[in-house]
């Protein structure tokens, strides 16, 4: 079964967290607002967190593309079957395909902008 998975790399996150973890789990970037928002998910949650909805919290580096690119090959290890990952908080500028691609043992990806970040789609497997 193929799932998205959101990368919120901002850390003042404003967006519907709730919502958000009902419909993709969700890997948010640790800060003091957005533990507060995570902390109210998981006070509300009535099930276990899944590979399809949740949040998991994480330590960033000073520079959002270097949380990028330090998190992503966990984020792809956890879910083995993304078929997207959106990306919100980072905008594509100065993130390359091929890199991304190579981080993450694929053959390629595709990178589509979109209004909060862009997305990475899954290309042919090496």
């Amino acid at each position: 079964m193929s799932e998205t998975v959101c990368f919120v790399l901002d850390p003042k996150f404003q967006g519907d967290l709730w919502a958000l973890s009902r419909s993709a789990h969700v890997w948010l970037i640790e800060s003091e607002q957005n533990r507060a928002a995570a902390e109210s998910v998981w006070s509300r949650e009535t099930e276990s967190p899944s590979s399809s909805r949740g949040v998991t919290t994480f330590k960033g580096a000073p520079l959002a593309l270097y949380s990028f690119f330090g998190m992503l090959a966990a984020i792809d290890l956890h879910h083995p079957d993304w078929s997207a990952i959106r990306v919100i908080g980072l905008s594509a500028d100065g993130v390359r395909p091929g890199q991304v691609a190579e981080e993450l043992g694929l053959e390629s990806v595709s990178l589509d902008e979109e209004p909060a970040g862009f997305s990475i789609s899954r290309g042919a497997a090496p």
